[in-house]
């Protein structure tokens, strides 16, 4: 970003690190050796090592080459770019208020044509559901794109979503699972509240073909009321246009499976080396992967996850 957005930003930088959120640096200090020196050593070390040195110099490379701005794709200029954010007081649990929800819930509210969400861990909740299959009603398309249970790294997330598919789907909502990607699911172990990697991280929105969200936030309890979140929301076509974009290529029939109901039950469709395929389970995931989300069905985690 540049512009009067990049300002936006630094002021929320600022009313973070003067918060009572923030540690003060003497904080990293034990009484036995100062922290920062070590952490300087440690870090000093790391970046002698093969790998790091391979990443600061192809970084090197790029800047030198590019500039600043990398990647295919163009910018854009808009008049109507803007920071939203949660404030830093929502970290100490002083008031239980959903700040950048509150901001951006109207915007989906006021959707009349389509709406496309991108979440890497979807849990809409009773309320959420609602919402979004009272939009369906009223003749809006609503989609929305998530992990798999095969992609995902958190499994307790993907049980809290399980609940809630079948409401979405009887309330006229699209939903897509992105897969596992090549050999991601052999190499990376997924654990019962989280890892570094996983399929999808990307969060957003558009509406309407014109608004749209980029952030931090997931359609989750623990983003709406724990996390602090933040994230530029716009009023620009060909930004929504290009954000639709990643939107259709993300949920085409090869990299994602569409669900639907079959006998009141989730059915998973797609398209394999060219085959149409439908499953009637949770496709490409182990049997651990499925007993650990199904039983997180039935605890009381939802205001956790």
């Amino acid at each position: 970003m540049i512009g009067r957005v990049v300002d936006q930003a630094t002021e929320m930088f600022d009313r973070y690190w003067n918060s009572a959120s923030v540690l003060p640096i003497a904080a990293l200090r034990t009484p036995r050796k100062q922290y920062l020196p070590a952490l300087r050593e440690t870090l000093d070390a790391l970046s002698r090592t093969a790998a790091a040195r391979f990443y600061l110099e192809r970084v090197g490379k790029a800047v030198a080459e590019k500039g600043c701005f990398r990647g295919s794709r163009p910018l854009h200029r808009s008049a109507d770019v803007r920071i939203a954010f949660d404030p830093p007081e929502k970290a100490l649990m002083q008031k239980r208020q959903n700040w950048l929800l509150r901001e951006l819930f109207p915007l989906i509210n006021a959707t009349k044509r389509e709406l496309r969400i991108i979440s890497p861990y979807f849990i809409p909740g009773a309320e959420g559901t609602r919402e979004l299959t009272a939009l369906a009603r009223k003749g809006a398309k609503v989609a929305v794109l998530t992990n798999s249970l095969a992609a995902t790294d958190v499994a307790a997330v993907h049980g809290g979503y399980m609940k809630y598919r079948k409401g979405l789907l009887r309330g006229g909502i699209d939903l897509f699972e992105l897969k596992e990607r090549g050999d991601f699911i052999d190499r990376h172990r997924m654990s019962l509240f989280g890892a570094r990697n996983a399929s999808l991280h990307t969060k957003a929105f558009v509406i309407d073909g014109m608004i749209g969200y980029v952030g931090s936030m997931n359609f989750d309890p623990r983003s709406a009321s724990l996390n602090t979140e933040m994230g530029v929301v716009f009023s620009d076509e060909a930004l929504a246009a290009e954000l639709q974009s990643i939107f259709d290529d993300e949920t085409l029939p090869e990299t994602s499976y569409r669900l639907g109901l079959e006998n009141g039950r989730p059915v998973w469709r797609d398209r394999t080396n060219g085959t149409e395929r439908l499953l009637r389970r949770e496709p490409d995931a182990g049997i651990l992967r499925r007993l650990i989300a199904g039983a997180i069905r039935f605890l009381p985690l939802e205001s956790q996850l």
